[in-house]
Order: structure tokens, then sequence, then C-alpha cells
């Protein structure tokens, strides 16, 4: 748990690559209206280093939330609990 603030941090690292993950709420619906009540919810910043995100960087987003959102049993984690 590396943020205090959240549910649940981490980090790991490979080499010269790093991520991030933490977990926080459930929130109310008002915080996020379009997120889906009856399943649980999952976002993904992929950034660089330093300065802005290019396509490259978009696309990779794209692809790690795909492959996390096939893995991630969202409808065992309403927003509702």
């Amino acid at each position: 748990n590396i943020l205090r603030t959240s549910s649940g941090s981490t980090l790991f690292t490979q080499g010269d690559t790093k991520m991030f993950a933490t977990s926080y709420g459930p929130y109310p619906s008002s915080i996020i209206p379009d997120a889906p009540q009856d399943k649980g919810l999952l976002l993904i910043n992929y950034r660089p280093t330093v300065g802005v995100p290019t396509t490259k960087e978009l696309l990779n987003e794209a692809f790690i939330k795909k492959t996390l959102e096939m893995t991630f049993r969202s409808d065992l984690y309403p927003r509702t609990v």
C-alpha cells in the first residue's frame, strides 16, 4: 500500500518499465456518472514519464485496458457493494 488515501496500491517494476496500480471506492455514482452500477469500473491511464502522450501511448493505453478488462472480474465487484 504505497498511497495512504487509496483502498489499495502497488508498484511493479521490470527493467526500465514501471507500473503503478491503485484502487479506490466504491464511490457514489455522482462522481463518475457514466459508470455502470451493476459491475466494477476499470480506469487506465498510460502516460510517458515526460511530455504529452502521443498516439503510441494512447494505443498502448487502449491495449492495456482491453487486456485487463478480459482478466478483471468486474461482475464480482459491483459498485453497489
